[in-house]
C-alpha cells in the first residue's frame, strides 16, 4: 500500500519534534515502507511552508551505505546531490529517478544498477564498474566516466553531451539515440557497441576501438 501525504507529514512532524533533520532515509525508517520518490515530493513541499525552520538535508551518503548494508536496495527518487560514495559496493541498487548531480562515485561497483532517468550531470564516476547497468534516458551531461567499465550497459536515449569517456570500456553497450556531442572517447573500447542513430558530432574518438560497430545515420564528418 502506497504512502499518503498525511502519513509522510506526520512522520516529518514526529522527527522534527525530536530536533532531528527529516531526511528521506529517516522518514522511510520511521514509516517502515514507501518510495523515496513519494517521500521526497512531500518533503520538498513541506520545506518552504515551514520557512526552513529545520535544516532539512537530502539523504546522506552514509545512510545509503548503512541501509544498503542491511539489505535495502530500493533508493529510487533519492536526492544525493553532491554526495560522496567513493569505492562503494552498490551492485544491483535501484537509483532510478534520483538526483546525483555533482556526486562522486569514483571506483564504485554499480554492476547491474537501475539508473534509469537519473540526473548524473557533472558527476564523477572515474573507474566505476557499471557493467550491465540500466542508464536509459538519464542526464549524463559533463559526467566523468573516464576508465569506467560499461560493458553491456544500456545507455539508450541518454544525454552524454560533453561527457568524458576516455579509456572507457563500452563493449556491447547499447547507445541507440544517445547524444554524445562534444564527448571525449579517446581510446574508448566500442567493439560491438550499438551506435545506431547516435549523435557523435564533434566527439573525440582518437585511438578508440570501433570494431564491428552497428552504425546508422552517424555524422562521421563531424568527428575530430
Amino acid at each position: 500500500m502506497s504512502l499518503t501525504t498525511d502519513e509522510i507529514q506526520n512522520a516529518i512532524e514526529a522527527i522534527t519534534s525530536k530536533g532531528q533533520n527529516p531526511t528521506q532515509a529517516k522518514i522511510r525508517a520511521y514509516l517502515g515502507r514507501g518510495s523515496y520518490t513519494t517521500i521526497n515530493e512531500v518533503l520538498k513541499a513541506w520545506r518552504p511552508k515551514n520557512n526552513n525552520t529545520i535544516d532539512t538535508q537530502p539523504i546522506d551518503a552514509q545512510e545509503i551505505l548503512h541501509l544498503y548494508g542491511i539489505g535495502e536496495r530500493d533508493f529510487s527518487g533519492v536526492d544525493l546531490t553532491n554526495g560522496v560514495l567513493k569505492s562503494a559496493n552498490l551492485s544491483i541498487i535501484d537509483l532510478s529517478n534520483s538526483f546525483l548531480s555533482n556526486a562522486i562515485l569514483d571506483q564504485s561497483n554499480l554492476r547491474g544498477a537501475n539508473l534509469k532517468q537519473v540526473n548524473l550531470s557533472y558527476a564523477s564516476l572515474k573507474g566505476a564498474d557499471l557493467s550491465g547497468a540500466d542508464l536509459r534516458n538519464s542526464d549524463l551531461s559533463s559526467i566523468d566516466l573516464s576508465n569506467a567499465i560499461l560493458i553491456g550497459a544500456d545507455l539508450r536515449g541518454t544525454n552524454l553531451i560533453k561527457a568524458n569517456l576516455n579509456n572507457a570500456d563500452l563493449r556491447g553497450a547499447r547507445l541507440n539515440n544517445a547524444k554524445l556531442n562534444e564527448s571525449l572517447l579517446e581510446k574508448a573500447d566500442l567493439r560491438t557497441a550499438d551506435l545506431s542513430s547516435v549523435n557523435l558530432s564533434k566527439a573525440n574518438l582518437a585511438y578508440s576501438t570501433k570494431v564491428k560497430m552497428i552504425i546508422n545515420s552517424v555524422p562521421w564528418q563531424n568527428f575530430r
